[in-house]
């Protein structure tokens, strides 16, 4: 749907309700938390961004932000930015640049990313986890560690466990 503002984006996406059994609106959803100051623009690791390229094929992702809104204006539609690490930074029409919290995902809505004030969290749906994960191993890393590699044991944070979704192999 194009027709998504940050909001709407955001509440399709990620249950943000403190007792969610799960960070993510669809059942079945896994994903990784990111310190997110610690990765750029992009706030998250190359690896993670290649991963979901080349699990979804994804060539460019939708992205909304926040941005100053007069009394009588809507947020705006998301935007339509190419899927490349490097130019994520200097696409100008790339409301991730202006706005310090921003809502990804592709046309398939099978995946998102929320980069809020704190923390990346990244979802997607299971067989899209698996596919990532796969791609992770063969640099030695996985949702699972990349997150722990940010905050530590996951089961010390219940917000963590509900993105993971998984028990540690």
């Amino acid at each position: 749907m194009d027709a998504y503002t940050i909001s709407t984006a955001r509440s399709r996406f990620f249950n943000e309700d403190q007792e969610a059994p799960s960070a993510f609106t669809t059942l079945g959803w896994r994903g990784a938390v990111l310190y997110r100051d610690c990765h750029g623009v992009q706030r998250m690791p190359r690896i993670l961004w290649d991963a979901i390229c080349a699990a979804t094929r994804a060539h460019a992702w939708r992205i909304c932000g926040y941005s100053l809104l007069g009394e009588d204006e809507d947020e705006e539609p998301c935007h339509l930015i190419a899927a490349e690490y490097e130019k994520f930074a200097d696409d100008k029409s790339n409301p991730a640049i202006e706005s310090p919290v921003w809502v990804a995902y592709d046309s398939s809505e099978t995946w998102a990313v929320l980069a809020d004030t704190d923390t990346t969290t990244f979802g997607c749906a299971s067989e899209v986890a698996t596919a990532i994960d796969g791609y992770l191993d063969n640099y030695g890393t996985s949702l699972r560690k990349l997150t722990e590699s940010d905050y530590g044991p996951a089961e010390e944070w219940s917000y963590l466990e509900s993105v993971l979704r998984e028990k540690a192999p």
